[in-house]
């Protein structure tokens, strides 16, 4: 081994022998660390009736519509983060109806 190489070996239950490796390791991660909506930040764009969904890093992850309540995401996210991030916009961005706009 080169120097700043190393190895990781992990020893998983046999409930997570059948499971491709990747998805067996977020969901251990994520019984350990639940996703916390706080690592995200909402923010109204120039379109108007978008928010976008930001990230630490100020990247865009997802763009939601006041007029559709739909949400178009960028980039993937965990599940359980995906749904409490809907959730909390449908919650504080309710879809408008035609007579506001």
């Amino acid at each position: 081994m080169t120097s700043g190489t190393f190895l990781v070996y992990l020893i998983l239950p046999a409930s997570f022998r059948c499971k491709p490796w990747k998805s067996a390791i977020l969901e251990i991660l994520m019984k350990e660390h639940p996703p916390q909506l706080s690592s995200f930040r909402f923010k109204r764009a120039k379109t108007d009736g978008l928010i976008e969904v930001l990230n630490e890093g100020s990247y865009v992850m997802a763009e939601y519509s006041e007029r559709t309540g739909v949400v178009k995401w960028q980039r993937m996210v965990l599940a359980t983060q995906r749904e409490k991030i809907e959730k909390w916009l449908g919650d504080h961005y309710p879809v408008q109806s035609a007579s506001r706009r």
